[in-house]
Order: structure tokens, then sequence, then C-alpha cells
């Protein structure tokens, strides 16, 4: 027996001097615990349907029942309604009222006699699963647009309802407050929550939605399966429904022969890649999507570099072709391929702009859900100053780099060279295709990236005016800090199964290629702690190890000259004051110091005082201030040799037993 929490019997309603009816019979069964996506044009009854489950429309005829009981309109009929049903307005404008956020949240509770600690433990709660509780003292009028809808939603959820309904919760939001939203949502309904959504996003309602419901003339048309739905053609035309991104592309490879016409009909991207990934090669399974961490199951996303080379792909084909591109896949630095939704097409002749999504996976990232676009301009061969060029910049929302010391000039946009070879490469590769010989002009551009850039450490690199396009690899794979450190324990305890004695550490891939390749020693003897080196240390030293060999870019290592255990910049840099105060012991004059605080990166500033007298004297002396400390932290139980290198091997600083130990790994 269906477990209905839900049914809408024969609604009919009638606004106040309207001769016509908005809702002409409107059927509908919903059982507990399902996500619904209503779809239909503008004035097709769904608000009004909505409005009617939470008792501010009362139908002139039929019959709703909620929970299984016929729903009465009295005084205590519309409180035990709205004590189940909880509704969120399209526009939060015409749902907040009170004159701080934490006052708004909390006086639904209030206001139905909870007591007011534990409604406060309550509003509390709610604010910090919804990432709201930074802004809980401001005016709600003071709030961004997608601030507010978040208020909006903090508002109905802290009354835990059964039923939760939102009216186009999307609407008017910007690209980051829009997944923001919608991770809200997946959040309701894991727990239970029976949660409907009025949208015109036709591949949201997919991805997400288990029933849709097509409503049209104030009745429901059709209710189903997304799947079932969106594979109807007929219906589809008939209602002026546009099929989603995914179902187009899927429709084009069983045309082409690359998928087969099956029930199990792709909803993501990534089920779209799993379904074909055995017949297309290079193309991943499912399975590669997503990494277990610490028995946790988390998606993998991609980095800005990779989008923005997605979306320059997507453009360079409509701008060749005129023809509209609703998805692409491009070549990743390591040889996988990787396929795009591409969103906001504009195509004229030779000129195509559209975007992609930023999708971080399930690693928390300021820059999810960012549209990254690119624009193609293309110059024939006999107009282009030089055949076959790819120029590639940055635009609004991209950031430009103002001080010395990155991998990019001043000046120039804050594209990193991996990201910008990726883009270069996935235009050449359409070009060549084509057989187009003239030039194309890639512009990238970010709205939004600005004010994102702000919560970044892009301001204190000197680029200044948003993001950087950024990615070695093109995929970010999520991982917590215990599930990582786990992992680095793990990985040593293989080792200690070969060797017990002695091991090498390094925080990451830059560490490894220059074991590998300066040192020319076994990178397989060596253990990737990533910036945990006070736990990686703990445990070496636990474990019984007697010589530990640690190598890794100033960048990192010399953060432990101040006893900085944990290099990730979000705990701590203090890289510039580390050398500026051993320069300044070392004789440097007041200005040289100085000079050392304006440097961007530890390569720089070494570079700077290079020349100087006392170049030996600082890194002698940074040198023996982190052996102090490695020292300190593993309590003279083992012993510890370090080798800190810059990028370009311009300086390498050792300490007096690191060659030594170096030759004991050879």
């Amino acid at each position: 027996m269906k477990d209905l929490i839900i049914k809408a019997d024969n609604l009919k309603f009638a606004y106040s001097g309207s001769d016509s009816y908005a809702l002409k019979g409107f059927d509908i069964e919903i059982e507990r615990g399902t996500k619904v996506a209503f779809l239909g044009a503008n004035g097709a009854g769904k608000s009004t349907f909505f409005l009617c489950l939470n008792g501010i429309h009362v139908p002139d005829s039929g019959t709703l029942y909620i929970d299984g009981k016929a729903v009465s309109y009295d005084k205590a009929g519309l409180k035990e309604m709205r004590r189940k049903v909880g509704i969120v307005f399209q526009d939060p404008d015409n749902q907040l009222f009170s004159a701080s956020v934490y006052q708004e949240i909390s006086f639904g509770p209030l206001n139905l006699g909870m007591p007011e600690a534990e409604a406060d433990k309550a509003v509390r709660k709610v604010m910090d699963r919804m990432g709201i509780s930074g802004f809980s003292e401001r005016p709600v009028h003071s709030l961004s647009g997608g601030q507010k809808k978040q208020v909006s939603i903090a508002d109905i959820v802290v009354m835990d309802p059964e039923i939760i309904v939102l009216d186009e919760p999307a609407s008017s939001l910007d690209p980051k407050h829009a997944a923001v939203v919608e991770k809200i949502i997946e959040d309701l309904t894991e727990r239970g929550v029976t949660v409907l959504v009025s949208t015109h996003d036709v591949d949201f309602a997919l991805r997400w939605a288990d029933r849709i419901a097509v409503v049209d003339d104030g009745r429901v048309l059709k209710y189903g399966e997304p799947e079932e739905i969106f594979s109807d053609e007929e219906f589809l035309k008939r209602t002026n429904l546009r099929k989603p991104a995914v179902s187009e592309i899927y429709a084009e490879l069983i045309n082409c022969g690359l998928a087969e016409n099956t029930d199990r009909r792709p909803r993501t991207v990534f089920g779209l890649k799993s379904l074909i990934g055995q017949r297309v090669e290079g193309v991943s399974e499912e399975k590669d999507d997503y990494v277990v961490k610490n028995g946790e199951r988390l998606r993998c996303g991609f980095t800005t570099g990779s989008c923005a080379a997605a979306a320059s792909s997507a453009a360079a084909e409509m701008a060749l072709t005129g023809w509209a591109v609703p998805a692409v896949s491009i070549r990743l630095p390591k040889g996988e391929e990787a396929a795009f939704t591409v969103n906001n097409r504009e195509i004229s002749r030779g000129y195509a702009k559209c975007s992609v999504t930023k999708d971080g996976g399930d690693d928390p990232d300021v820059t999810t859900g960012l549209e990254i676009f690119s624009e193609v301009r293309l110059t024939s061969e006999e107009n282009a100053e030089e055949s076959g060029r790819v120029i590639v910049d940055g635009g609004p929302g991209v950031g430009r780099v103002t001080k010395p010391g990155l991998a990019r000039k001043p000046g120039e946009a804050a594209i990193n060279p991996v990201p910008l070879e990726m883009i270069e490469k996935n235009v050449r590769n359409v070009l060549d295709r084509h057989g187009f010989k003239g030039d194309a002009e890639v512009n990238i551009s970010v709205p939004g990236g600005e004010e994102t850039a702000r919560k970044t450490f892009n301001p204190r690199l000197g680029i200044e005016g948003g993001i950087s396009i950024l990615g070695t690899t093109g995929i970010v794979e999520p991982m917590s800090e215990k599930a990582l450190i786990d992992t680095v324990i793990a990985e040593i305890n293989v080792h200690r199964a070969r060797d017990s004695e002695k091991i090498m550490i390094t925080p990451g891939n830059y560490g490894s290629d220059f074991i590998e390749g300066y040192l020319g020693l076994d990178i397989r003897k060596a253990v990737q702690c990533s910036n945990f080196i006070g736990e990686t240390l703990d445990y070496l030293r636990y474990a019984g190890f007697k010589k530990i060999l640690l190598a890794g870019h100033t960048g990192k290592l010399i953060k432990l000259a101040s006893g900085i255990m944990n290099t990730h910049s979000s705990y701590a840099d203090g890289r510039m004051e580390i050398i500026a105060s051993h320069a300044a012991m070392s004789g440097a004059s007041p200005e040289t110091v100085k000079n050392i605080m304006d440097c961007i990166t530890t390569d720089q500033a070494l570079d700077l005082v290079k020349s100087e007298p006392f170049y030996e004297d600082i890194k002698k002396s940074v040198t023996e201030k982190v052996m102090e400390h490695l020292n300190f932290r593993l309590k003279d139980e083992c012993e510890i040799e370090v080798v800190m290198f810059t990028s370009d091997r311009g300086h390498i600083m050792k300490s007096p037993g690191a060659d030594s130990l170096i030759r004991e790994f050879m």
C-alpha cells in the first residue's frame, strides 16, 4: 500500500474577481519522502497548488489530504496543516520581516510556544547546518538575494515540518547561491523530508527529482519518473518542455551507436559517463568519479582550469560550425577524458560564448557553483596577423597579477600555466579537426569572481579583480583532514613492512619530483604526508622509525622554522616573516627586511638576498631553527634530516647530516 503524505482529489480554485479557474481538477498523489519537481509554464497552476497546500488559498471544491486526513480549513485545521507543511516563497522579501536574521528564524518556534532556550538551540543548529551563522545578527534587509533565500529556507527548516514546498528556489540567484540552495534541498531530502519544488530548470529536475509533475492549465498532465517524462518526445513538444542536456547527449549517442537505448537512462553527466564508459575509450566509469576516504564515498569534481578549457572547446566548436553544443568532452593533463554540460550559449558568425558550471564535488571550495565563461572570436587566415594562434586572456571576474614572483607575470591574467595549456590545446584540437588555419582569441570570464576572490588568498598574493584559473590535474579530489591523515598512516604502514628503520617523507608532488629528479632516489621509498608534518612525525616516532629524511619546497617547509607543523595556508603563513627575521639577525638592512616582507613567494625572497654576504647565514639559521622544531616534535627519539628547495632549484637548504642520510637511501 502506498504511504501517501499528499493527495489532491479534483481540486478547483479561482482567484477573486476571475471568471475562470486557476486549478481545474488538480489531481496528484505524493508518497512520503519523495522529491517532486513541478514543471510548467508561468500561470500553469504550480504556485496556486502550493498555496493551497499551506492554507493560504482554500480550494473552491475537491479534497486535499495531508498525511491521510482531509484538510479542514478552520483555525485548528490550518494550524495542524501549517505544522506539517512549510512553504518557501519565490521572493524572500514576501516572507522575511524581522529586524535581524536570528530574530527572523526564531520567530516561528517562539510563536508556537517553544521554550526560549529550546528555540535558541534549534535556531543555532539550523543556522550552523545551513552556513548562515556568520551573519545571524545582520539586518535582514542588508542581505544579498542568495543570503535572503537561505534565511527564508531556514525559517521553514527550523519548524521541522514533514513537507517543505519551495516555489522556484533558485529564481534570480547567481550560480554560486543557486548551488548552495540546491545543496540545502538535497540535505533536506536525505533527512526524509518530503520536498516539492517548482522550477523551470529541467536539468535540475532530471538529476534531483524522484518524480516530476507536469502542470498545464490548472491540471497535472503527467506525473512519473524523470526518465519517463523526458523520454516522451511527443509529450515534450506538446508541452513546450526542453529536453535536459544529458538526455540530448544520450539521444545523440544512441543515434551514433555509442550507447544503447535501454531503460537505464542517465540523469547526470557522471551517470552518462558511467553508461558509456566501457564503449568509449578514455571515458571513466562512474566509480572513477568518486574516492573513498575514511569509509565515506566522496564525489570528485573539476578545477576552474578544466571548466575554462571545456567552455573554450565548446565555444570554439560553436564559433566554427554555428551549431549549439549541449555538452563537450576534453582531455585532462594526465590523459583522462572528462565530459561537461554547456550552459548560456550564444552564437553568431565566427563568434560564440558559453559557460560551464564549476563543480568541486564534495570538496569545500568557494568557487563551486560559479559559471566559468569562455568567448571565442575567430579571425580568418587572410586577416590573421600570424596564422594558427590561440590567444588566451582573462576578462571580468578573472584576476590580474600585479606583483612579481608568481607563475604569471604582472599584468597578465591569473590563468596558471597548466590551465592555460589545457585551454590552448583543447581549442587547437577543435581548430585542427575543422581545418581552420586562422587565429582564435579566447577570453575567460567569471561573473561573481571578484566577490569570490575576496574569500581567497588572491588579494594577499597581489592578484586583483577576480579568482585564479587553477588546476594541475584538472580534477578536484575531496579529502577530509582525518581521512588524509589516515591515508598517510596507511602508506607508512605499507612502507614499514619493507623497511622499518628509515623512511623519506615529503608534502606532495613537488617534493616527490625533487627526490626522484634532483636527489636521484627511488620515489617508492617515500611517503607523501601532505600538510600534516606534525601528525606524520608523531606516527613515525610511534611506529619506531630510526631515520627520517624530510624533503620539500621552501614554501611549505620554511614554516617549520616557527614551529608551524601544519603547512596549509589556512592554518598559518609566516614565510616572509621567517626569512625577514633571520635576514635581520644575519645583518640585513631595514630596507632589505622590508623588501623581503613585500615578496610573494619564498623563491622571490631568497632571490632578493642571494648576492648578499649574509645569504649563507640566512639559510644556515633557518635550517637550524627548522631542525630544532623537528627534533622537539620527535622528542629526540629519531634521527631526522631535512632538504628544502625552491622551484628553480636555485636555493637548496640542507641540514648537516642530510647528504649522509641521502646516501643511505641510494
